[in-house]
C-alpha cells in the first residue's frame, strides 16, 4: 500500500498481515480524495480517521496538505503498524494516535473536524447507528 499524492507520494505504508484491519484500497481511496479534491481545503484540514486501521487515509490527508489528524484505533495489532507509519514518514507533530474504542471516543471528544473519515470493520454491532453518533458528537 501507498500514498497516492502530495508530499509524501509513493512512500510505502505496512499494514497488520491479517484479515484483522482490511485497509481502504488504492482505488477506494483515490475515488474518495477525487471526490474530496473541489470540496476541502486541505491546507487548514483538520482531520479525524475513526477505525484508522495502519493510517493510510488520513496520512493521504496529511500528504495533501492537511494541518493535522487524529488517529483512533482500537485494535492493538493495528495501532502498532498505525504508529510506525506515521513514525516512517516523520508525521509525529501532524498526528495524534488515540487508543480507544469509537464509540467511546465520539461521546467523549467534544472538537470539531473539517473531515471524518470512518470505515469500520464490517461487524461493527452499531453500524447503522455510526453516522448519527459522529453527527451528534459534534466531530462535524
Amino acid at each position: 500500500m501507498r500514498v497516492l499524492a502530495g508530499k509524501y507520494k509513493g512512500r510505502v505504508l505496512k499494514t497488520v498481515p491479517n484479515i484483522s484491519v482490511r485497509p481502504a484500497t488504492s482505488k477506494v481511496k483515490a475515488a474518495i480524495f477525487n471526490i474530496l479534491q473541489s470540496r476541502v481545503d486541505w491546507r487548514n484540514a483538520v482531520v479525524l480517521d475513526l477505525y484508522a486501521g495502519s493510517g493510510s487515509v488520513g496520512i493521504e490527508a496529511l500528504s495533501r496538505g492537511a494541518e493535522r489528524a487524529v488517529f483512533v484505533e482500537f485494535d492493538r495489532s493495528a495501532l502498532q503498524f498505525l504508529k510506525k507509519n506515521i513514525e516512517s514518514i516523520s508525521l509525529l507533530s501532524e498526528a495524534q494516535v488515540v487508543f480507544a474504542d469509537v464509540k467511546k471516543f465520539l461521546t467523549t471528544s467534544s472538537r470539531a473536524y473539517d473531515v471524518v473519515f470512518c470505515d469500520p470493520p464490517y461487524a461493527v454491532e452499531y453500524l447503522a447507528e455510526l453516522p448519527s453518533m459522529v453527527f451528534e458528537s459534534g466531530a462535524v
